[in-house]
């Protein structure tokens, strides 16, 4: 305190002092302290704080001597000194461009209390102005906390008690809050739930109770943890100490166990044993056994468990088990128990047959013709043996109709079995039939296991009960007739009707007969109910009836007693003959007093009138008595009328009708009063002169009106009827108006008082007497008066409601009928500004979002839209849209179209939710309005209110699941599904609401580590608990075996909005880490299964380890336990320790060795029981139960008697076979008690892919899937291998068998066939006919195979066929027109007649034996002669049809056509090869089927095909390949000569060539000198260039000059065309004639006429085609004789000529035939006949010769 106030009253000194001098430009820097510069290692310290306008500089401690802690600054030229304060903390540094660094002068430590906190005073020395520093040195948590107070033993604490253990006390060097400490512990071993350590104190106790058993050492880690995060720990270990207090443990249980029945007394069944629970006290052990029947014992002190008396399971009321309850007392303590329960099974014996309830079932009263079940009892069989043992079959043995209609079911059963019969058809019971009556079969039961299978039966008796089942039957229906008002009692007709039934009860004597359904039948008959006579019982007027017949239902019943049985109905129909006995009548009519205008003419209807008579033939005639009628005027009687007025009226027949109602029938008769003359004839009112009616002479008439029926046989035949007809006036003149406007003018509203005279309206009638009356229609508020037609006003008128008033005015006279005239007015009415607007808004409460980027709210969103409505016009009626004056918000927010009334978002960043929520906006509509102008408009006001709604524009997030590297939770793995593991939660900063709430979901878990169980993959799921929470549950049975740590990935989301949708979390990591707890029992793996058997060798070695099944393995025990750490840790021992002195067993490795010799006649086996233990606590157990048995040394192999056999599998059928046994010699040799040796069989080699041996230890052969008869297997045989060794399969490989070793059975498989397969078409499926072709002619055979052994085929060709669309009259043959033969060809029924053509389609059927069909379409073309082709083959005929179908095959693909082979022809002629006398043909024809519509090929073009490059080699080689000589394809190859004869002649030839060449050898040498002269100066030039096509010709032109390729000699030979010899280059230049011996042939008449004649040939391009009259003339060739001008004028050809024929020896070269390819692409053939026009040009076309 003392030592800052000295530094304060300094400051305040050398403040004073600075502002005395402080003149000069030096001085502190703005800002004066700085941070140090990077290169510090004080730079960027979070703790290093520089505040220099408090003058504040913090330094954290730990900062090293030496160190820039800040930069003072200053300027002008002076320098800086500390002052006071901080000595021996801090220095300054040099300065260095006006800054001076302020280092530290030690480590600073905060905990050595040196000058944590001081002063500092810095001087500028040019001013001497001050700068002060708060200096502090800031503490650092860098003292780690440090225990002081720790067990240095372990500790020690009782079983079941609870207190504190131990008392831990740490401290911490640091000061303040990095002081405060935190304990916690964590269990390293043992389950750290039984205690809790005070956090604050350090106080470790025990919470729960210790139990010895479940955990006798804790070791436990301590940890204190300052508020820095520093920390130590402890280890800490901890023994209980055990006390007794647990139940014996059982090691040994038998839960479930089998036995036979009938088994010895006292005889062990099994054991189980139990051990102390208590692990360092181990009680003795005394046993108990409760069973209820008394059948099991236990022995008390080995907990063996014996048969205490003799069990049979076959017994009633006996339960095929027993449950034992045996229990386990510590000796010493007996209130320490166990309680174990064992279920032992009884297996059944078959030692019983199944057995019938009786020996005999009566069925009785069964009716006849019954089907359906027997339901009066059912059948009882019981078997009390268990399983297949109590299983049996039900059987019904009787006659054939027994066997076919009744049914048992069902038909097996198993122990006690109910059984029902059902007829399932009623001909079986008849009881008619004597044979049918009674029924009596046998049910028999049948065992289905044992080797006699046992059967018992029981007789079965239907009898049959006789029924009703015969109807009565009429023979046919009834017809008969009777006369009306016929006396009663009178005879009409007798029914009779039969019945089938023979018995009296339902027979012909139970018949009784009566009227159906009628209620009326019995007013007028009766019917004799036995003997069926009909009679009448009442008078019948037919009129009454209504009806010319009566028509019943009578029917026959057959009854017993009074019960109604079956019957039989017939119709009976009773005609009824009219008299003519009915009086006719009128028809009253509505009205007696009827009406005519005076004007109406003759002929006008008045009134009609109806009368009706009910008898048939009733004939009725209508009149007017005018006698009976009477004339009025002025209601006075006219006596004696005129007779004029008696012809004022007709009545005259209109129609005749025959009518029923309600089964009468009337004929019914019209009649018409019309105005007329009534002295015509009825019907002729037409031509009755015109006779108005004159009201002035009567205006009344009463008329008799008669109807008489003229057939009226008896009783009265007339009836009449008065009538009144009035005679009304006319009035015929209508009113009319007489004023000159019909327009008036008013105004609206007060400016027309009610009552107003605004005009008059004026009319007038000619009529006599008539009174004219005006009326108004058509308008309102406007008033007539109906006197003098005045108009006028009776309301305020509303131009809005109407501007132009429009009005009928009618004037009507008081004529009878009046007359009236109708005239319209106009009213105008003018308007004035009364209205105000109606103003709509809508809607009127709006809701919107607030505005966001994905809100729909945007500047000129339509919020509302204001509509008016003015009734007035023009201004007055425009409307203009607002905010009213009263509105105080909204204003800027909103607009509003002054014009359109649109409300819109004017500002949309000002409408938040977060600031404001809603708006109330007044708006109005104002008409009349220019702008800020109200005055003379009028308006009206509305109310808008507007909601904002919330945007979900928040993302959730997740409570921090803290570090990664750190468990956010660590469960137990015994938690089980739907037990919680964690919660988590969330929060949203939207509103409440589905914005707010939040789901969670699980996006991920991932085990660290090695790869899971399938259960551990994915063991959680996430559940949402509320709007805030997610619960992470478990998703699986159990977390059992799934320890380990797991990243779970959560995300929680929000409900969201349609605007901005869901918001989500980001995806958080939290870190699970399962605990493991000691719940899984160890498992073996070897051996795997119980009661595992081991041969070992009698001379193992002592000290070994031991080997077993005679192999070099060795015996180790090997389990696992799927918990970690120590609770997997295994441990193996023997049950019982004194095995050890024979076999000891490391606990480690579960190795065994030999510990001391074994001797097979002291012990040949061993029955051991291995334990493996695991370290956990409590530790669990497995028990093994095995046998070693002590075999000999030189043990033999086992071996089949035979070491061959076949096995017989049916194809289609999972099978099972037995092969031969095989024998082990040494089990002739065993020890009293010692087990046999095992044989087992292994599939050693062979068909492994479709057999199996299922089980090593039975001699069965087993098919792993279907064999297939069909396709042979790749390997058909297996071999078995016999060995001891029943655990592993020795691995042998195949190559390395003996086969011929006895150990070995090699079995060959047979497969038995099953007629499964379809018939399968192959080879062409079409065939041709040809014209003539007659009814039998075999079209083609069909290739049908089926592969079932000896299975028949059966072909037909179905009844539909159809035929080509172009066929022509193949639809008209006989059908069906074709046929299949037996060996499967079809077989033409039809002859083919010339203009067939086309082809027909049949569908062709194939069945075998058991009805699996195929179906194939085939065509049959209609062939020319045109189209078929002789394949010709050097082979013989035989071998030709065996190959047809390969013959049609290569054809086909070789041709690109479908190829048809119709027969094969023998061929026999001389030109056949030497050694084959015969050449054959396949006749064929080949079909285009890539054409829409198939159609055959022409021969031609098959031959042309052929022909093309490659083809015929082809053709020829694949036919090689099957073995057939291809020759030709074409015709039948022609007679030529014999090799002989062609050696004679070729001899002649030479003969004859050889003396002519020796007479032109001498020839030429007599003219040697003079040729040799003349050839060497005869010179022809060439013609054309050198590079002309004629220069190109294969062959030299003849010419006189033997070197010369070009000339035209006639004479030259054409043998010497071709001369290999001559000189190339002569042939390159032209030549001139020069002097030849042919000069002046020209002048010859010889050649003068060859010349004619060739020149007078057609010539194309100098190529002469002439007729082969001379011997040159078809060849082609240019003349050199021929004019040169023509050479000129026409161009030599681009393509040579072809070349000449080959030479004949026998005629001169016929013409050469050249093809040309037309327009078309089709060839022509151009010989030397063809005459050609000079001006024909080939182009580019080449010519080729034939």
């Amino acid at each position: 305190m003392f030592q800052r106030g000295r530094v304060v009253r300094k400051v305040l000194h050398f403040s004073i002092v600075s502002l005395c001098i402080s003149l000069t430009g030096a001085g502190w820097a703005d800002p004066w302290i700085v941070d140090p510069p990077p290169s510090s290692e004080a730079y960027g310290h979070l703790n290093l704080t520089v505040i220099p306008s408090k003058g504040i500089l913090n330094a954290e401690e730990g900062i090293k001597s030496g160190v820039v802690l800040a930069n003072l600054r200053y300027t002008g030229n002076t320098n800086l000194s500390l002052l006071d304060g901080c000595m021996g903390i801090i220095e300054l540094g040099p300065p260095a461009n006006q800054e001076v660094a302020i280092k530290s002068l030690k480590e600073f430590d905060f905990e050595s209390g040196d000058l944590n906190l001081d002063t500092c005073v810095f001087i500028e020395n040019g001013n001497f102005t001050i700068r002060v520093l708060d200096f502090s040195v800031v503490d650092m948590n860098d003292n780690r906390p440090f225990f002081i107070e720790y067990p240095n033993t372990t500790l020690t604490f009782n079983e079941n008690e609870l207190g504190q253990l131990y008392d831990f006390d740490a401290t911490d060097g640091d000061q303040g809050d990095n002081s405060t400490l935190l304990y916690t512990f964590k269990a390293l071993a043992g389950d750290g739930s039984n205690f809790t350590l005070n956090s604050s104190t350090g106080i470790l106790s025990v919470t729960k109770k210790l139990d010895f058993e479940a955990g006798q050492f804790y070791l436990f880690e301590i940890t204190v943890k300052d508020r820095g995060g520093l920390s130590s720990s402890r280890q800490v270990a901890l023994n209980v100490n055990d006390s007794k207090d647990s139940s014996p443990v059982w090691k040994t249980q038998v839960p479930f166990f089998n036995i036979k029945e009938e088994l010895p007394v006292n005889l062990t069944v099994f054991s189980v044993r139990a051990e102390d629970g208590d692990v360092t006290i181990n009680d003795e052990i005394v046993y108990s056994l409760v069973d209820s029947r008394a059948s099991f014992s236990i022995d008390a002190n080995t907990g063996e468990v014996k048969i205490a008396k003799r069990i049979d399971r076959d017994v009633d009321d006996f339960d095929s088990y027993f449950d034992l309850e045996i229990t386990a007392t510590c000796k010493n303590y007996p209130q320490n128990k166990s309680v174990s329960y064992s279920t032992v099974f009884i297996d059944d014996e078959n030692d019983n047959p199944p057995v019938f309830d009786k020996p005999i079932y009566n069925f009785d009263f069964i009716d006849e013709g019954f089907f359906g079940r027997l339901s009066q009892m059912d059948i009882q069989v019981s078997d009390p043996d268990l399983k297949d043992n109590g299983s049996y079959t039900m059987t019904i043995q009787g006659s054939p109709d027994v066997n076919q209609y009744v049914k048992l079911s069902p038909t097996t059963g198993r122990n006690n079995g109910t059984f029902s019969l059902s007829i399932n058809s009623p001909n079986l019971l008849d009881y008619e039939d004597s044979t049918k009556r009674n029924i009596t079969f046998q049910v028999v039961a049948t065992e289905v296991s044992g080797s006699q299978r046992i059967s018992q039966s029981s007789t079965v008796n239907l009898y049959a009960r006789d029924i009703n089942d015969n109807s009565p039957v009429f023979s046919n229906n009834y017809t008969t007739n009777i006369v009306e008002n016929m006396a009663v009692d009178s005879p009409v007709i007798k029914i009779q009707a039969s019945d089938a039934d023979v018995s009296s009860a339902y027979g012909q004597p139970s018949i009784r007969y009566s009227f159906v359904e009628s209620y009326d039948a019995a007013r007028y008959f009766s019917i004799d109910e036995v003997t069926g006579e009909i009679r009448t019982v009442a008078n019948i007027d037919r009129e009454s009836i209504g009806s010319s017949s009566l028509k019943y239902r009578v029917q026959a019943i057959d009854k017993n007693g009074d019960v109604d049985g079956r019957r039989a109905v017939a119709d009976l129909t009773i005609g009824i003959q009219d008299v003519n006995d009915d009086v006719p009548s009128f028809s009253p009519p509505s009205t007696v007093d009827f009406s005519v205008r005076e004007d109406a003419i003759s002929g006008s209807e008045v009134a009609d009138f109806s009368a009706s008579d009910r008898d048939e033939n009733s004939d009725l005639a209508f009149s007017i008595n005018w006698d009976k009628s009477k004339f009025y005027k002025n209601r006075a009687l006219i006596s004696n009328p005129s007779a004029e007025l008696k012809k004022t009226f007709v009545l005259n027949l209109e129609s005749r009708a025959w009518n029923k109602h309600f089964l009468r029938v009337t004929t019914t008769s019209t009649a018409v009063l019309k105005v007329g003359d009534s002295s015509l004839p009825p019907g002729n009112c037409s031509s009755c002169s015109s006779t108005p009616l004159d009201r002035e002479v009567f205006d009344s008439v009463q008329l008799c009106l008669t109807v008489e029926d003229v057939n009226t046989a008896i009783n009265d035949d007339k009836d009449e009827l008065y009538v009144v007809v009035n005679i009304a006036d006319v009035n015929d003149n209508d009113p009319a108006f007489v004023q000159a406007s019909n327009e008036f003018t008013i105004v609206e509203g007060n400016a027309t008082a009610i009552g107003t005279v605004f005009g008059y309206i004026r009319a007038l009638d000619i009529d006599d007497s008539n009174i004219i009356t005006y009326s108004l229609s058509g308008c309102d508020n406007v008033a007539i008066d109906s006197i003098n037609g005045q108009l006028s006003t009776t309301a305020l008128i509303d131009r809005e409601v109407k501007d132009l008033i429009e009005c009928n005015v009618m004037a009507t006279d008081n004529g009878t009928p009046t007359r009236s005239s109708t005239t319209s007015i106009r009213i105008n009415v003018f308007d004035v500004n009364d209205n105000e607007p109606k103003l709509t808004v809508t809607p009127t409460q709006v809701v919107i979002h607030e505005c966001s980027s994905k809100s729909a709210t945007k500047n000129g969103t339509m919020i509302s839209r204001l509509q008016a409505t003015d009734a007035d016009a023009g201004a007055y009626g425009k409307v203009s849209y607002m905010f009213s004056q009263q509105n105080v918000e909204g204003v800027d927010e909103f607009a509003i179209d002054l014009t359109t009334g649109e409300m819109t978002v004017r500002n949309c960043e000002l409408l938040d939710f977060d600031t404001k929520k809603s708006y109330i906006v007044v708006v109005e509509a104002r008409d009349n309005y220019r702008e800020g102008i109200t005055l003379g408009s009028l308006s009206d006001f509305e109310r808008i209110d507007i909601t904002l709604l919330d945007v979900n524009d928040n993302s959730p997030t997740l409570a921090s699941p803290g570090s990664l590297n750190e468990c956010y939770k660590s469960p137990w793995e015994s938690l089980t599904m739907g037990e919680e593991v964690t919660s988590i939660q969330g929060y949203d900063a939207d509103s409440n609401g589905p914005n707010k709430w939040l789901t969670f979901t699980l996006h991920g878990q991932n085990r660290l580590g090695s790869s899971p169980s399938e259960k551990c993959k994915q063991p959680f799921r996430m559940e949402t608990v509320n709007n805030s929470t997610g619960k992470l549950v478990v998703a699986v049975s159990d977390m059992l075996n799934c320890t380990g740590i797991y990243d779970i990935i959560v995300q929680a989301c929000d409900q969201g909005d349609s605007i901005e949708g869901v918001q989500c979390s980001s995806n958080t990591t939290y870190r699970i880490c399962v605990l493991d707890v000691n719940n899984n029992n160890p498992q073996f793996i070897f051996p795997e299964n119980d009661n595992s058997i081991f041969e070992v060798r009698e001379d193992s070695t002592v000290g070994q380890p031991l080997l077993y099944n005679s192999t070099n393995q060795q015996l180790i025990f090997e389990a696992t336990d799927s918990d970690e750490g120590i609770n997997g840790q295994i441990l193996y021992t023997w049950l019982n320790d004194s095995v050890n002195q024979v076999f000891a067993l490391n606990a480690d490795t579960g190795q065994v060795y030999l510990s001391r010799q074994l001797d097979r006649s002291v012990a040949s086996y061993y029955d051991l029981i291995v334990v493996a233990t695991d370290q956990g606590a409590p530790p669990l157990s497995t028990r093994l139960n095995l046998r070693i048995n002590v075999r000999l040394s030189n043990k033999q192999s086992p071996y089949f008697p035979v070491n061959s056999e076949s096995l017989t599998f049916t194809e289609n059928e999972m099978e099972t076979k037995v092969f031969q046994k095989a024998e082990d010699p040494d089990n002739a040799n065993l020890y009293p008690g010692e087990s046999r040796y095992d044989v087992c069989y292994y599939l050693a080699c062979g068909n492994s892919e479709y057999f199996e041996v299922p089980d090593k230890t039975l001699n069965q052969l087993q098919t792993k899937k279907t064999l297939d008869h069909e396709q042979s297997l790749a390997v058909p045989y297996v071999l078995i291998l016999a060995t001891n060794d029943c655990t592993n399969k020795p691995i042998t490989s195949c190559s390395d068998i003996d086969a011929t070793n006895g150990q070995y059975l090699n079995v060959t498989i047979n497969v038995k066939d099953v007629n499964d397969c379809d018939p399968a078409f192959s080879g062409s499926l079409s065939g041709g006919i040809t014209e003539g072709d007659s009814p039998g002619t075999r079209v083609f055979p069909m290739t049908i195979s089926d592969e079932d052994e000896n299975d028949v085929v059966t072909c037909k060709i179905e009844d539909s066929f159809t035929v080509s669309q172009s066929s022509v009259n193949l639809d008209t043959v006989v059908k069906p027109p074709f046929s299949i033969s037996s060996d499967y060809w079809i077989v033409l029924l039809f002859t083919v007649q010339p203009e067939m053509k086309g082809y027909f389609t049949l569908n062709v059927t194939c069945v075998d034996k058991v009805m699996h069909s195929s179906q194939t379409p085939i065509n049959i073309y209609v062939v020319a002669q045109e189209n078929k082709v002789d394949i010709v083959f050097d082979n013989k005929k035989e071998e030709i049809e065996a190959k047809r179908s390969e013959i049609e095959k290569i054809f086909t693909e070789t041709m690109g056509y479908k190829c048809n082979v119709e027969k094969v022809l023998s061929y026999d002629g001389p030109g056949a090869p030497v050694g084959n006398n015969t050449f054959n043909t396949a006749l064929s024809h080949f079909i285009d089927e890539g054409k829409a519509e198939p159609e055959p090929v022409l021969a031609s073009v098959i031959i042309a095909k052929k022909s093309e490059p490659g083809i015929e080699d082809q053709l020829i080689d694949r036919c090689k390949e099957v073995g057939l000589l291809l020759e030709s394809v074409g015709p039948l190859p022609s007679e030529g000569t014999t090799s002989e004869q062609m050696f004679q002649m070729l001899f002649i030839i030479a003969c004859v060539v050889l003396i002519l060449m020796i007479g032109l050898v001498l020839f030429f040498v007599k003219r040697t000198s003079e040729l040799n002269r003349r050839v060497a100066a005869l010179a022809v030039p060439k013609f054309g260039s050198q590079d002309s096509g004629i220069n190109r010709i294969a062959e030299t032109v003849p010419t006189s000059n033997v070197y010369a390729v070009q000339g035209s000699n006639p004479i030259y030979s054409i043998e010497q065309s071709s001369n290999s010899n001559h000189d190339d280059s002569f042939d390159k230049i032209s030549q001139s004639s020069g002097d030849s011996i042919f000069i002046g042939v020209e002048d010859n008449p010889e050649f003068k006429d060859y010349i004619n004649k060739r020149m007078n040939g057609k010539a194309n391009n100098g190529v002469v085609k002439e007729a082969a009259s001379l011997p040159f003339e078809a060849v082609s060739r240019r003349n050199p004789l021929m004019d040169r001008s023509f050479e000129e004028e026409k161009p030599e050809p681009k393509h040579p000529p072809p070349p000449p024929p080959p030479r004949s020896i026998k005629r001169p070269a016929p013409p050469v035939p050249v093809l040309y390819e037309d327009d078309g692409g089709d060839y022509a053939v151009v010989d030397g006949s063809d005459n050609i026009d000079s001006n024909f040009s080939f182009g580019d076309i080449t010519m080729t010769a034939i």
